[in-house]
């Protein structure tokens, strides 16, 4: 009889547990789909978007205050919460200067466009061929603030060596697993022991605000950034308007130190 009931609860236990993986699964498949049906509405550009083309000794993006502004530099293509705003992109531009710069899952290259005129190297990795293609052709319009592009599932990719590795979650490239692969990575020597990922959270998307909880004690900065794209969201969007409302709040930007990483550590 014991027996019995310890195989009852062992069964019910499992179904529980596969509900909610499924719960959250539907759920993080239901935003990303969202985010791909905004980005399928966007009329791709043939000529590059860049505004002021930096001269020789110039300060690049910054303003006559110093600090970094991806909207003065960039003519983006996309537009929230297809990708993240760009005053987001303008703190991590200013992160990024003079260090070597990945970032996963770019789309059409809005912050890797100015992200490039400040990192020391670019790598921009992209699975969707059409994004990709895209890409290429406007980093080679960008010259000389050009960036390579690599055209592969970034569970693939073999190299992630660079100061910094940054992306805006979406299935398949959720926080936990990209800091997972990351961690491997730096543990079998193929990522430079200084390393750092640097995040962004979207305060209206609630599995953002779910990892920034499960992360935030790790970070080694955080800064919280108000922005409003919501008439380019109105203007430019012919279908998925419903989702102009997450054009226009707040995103956290957090950094986290890939070798102090708390929920993974190298084998021994």
């Amino acid at each position: 009889m014991k027996v019995i009931n310890f195989c009852i609860a062992l069964t019910l236990s499992s179904l529980i547990l596969f509900y909610l993986l499924c719960v959250e699964y539907k759920y993080d498949f239901g935003v990303s789909r969202a985010r791909d049906y905004l980005s399928k509405t966007v009329s791709p550009l043939d000529y590059t978007p860049v505004r002021h083309p930096r001269a020789a000794n110039s300060t690049g993006g910054k303003n006559i205050n110093g600090k970094y502004d991806c909207s003065e530099i960039v003519a983006p293509l996309d537009y929230p919460p297809i990708r993240s705003p760009q005053a987001v992109h303008s703190v991590i531009a200013e992160k990024v200067q003079d260090k070597d710069v990945i970032e996963l899952g770019t789309r059409n290259g809005d912050g890797m466009s100015c992200f490039a005129r400040f990192a020391s190297t670019a790598t921009a990795i992209e699975y969707d061929r059409t994004y990709c293609a895209r890409l290429k052709k406007r980093a080679s319009l960008q010259s000389p603030f050009t960036w390579s592009v690599q055209c592969v599932n970034a569970f693939r990719h073999k190299n992630f060596d660079a100061d910094i590795i940054t992306w805006w979650q979406q299935i398949p490239l959720t926080n936990f697993a990209v800091l997972e692969r990351l961690k491997k990575e730096q543990c079998a020597g193929r990522i430079r022991p200084s390393a750092e990922a640097i995040l962004v959270f979207d305060e209206k998307w609630p599995k953002d605000m779910k990892d920034l909880g499960l992360l935030s004690d790790a970070f080694t900065w955080q800064q919280r950034i108000p922005f409003d794209e919501e008439r380019m969201c109105d203007k430019s969007a012919t279908k998925g308007k419903d989702l102009c409302y997450r054009s226009k709040g707040a995103f956290i930007v957090a950094s986290l130190s890939i070798a102090q990483l708390p929920f993974f550590s190298c084998l021994k």
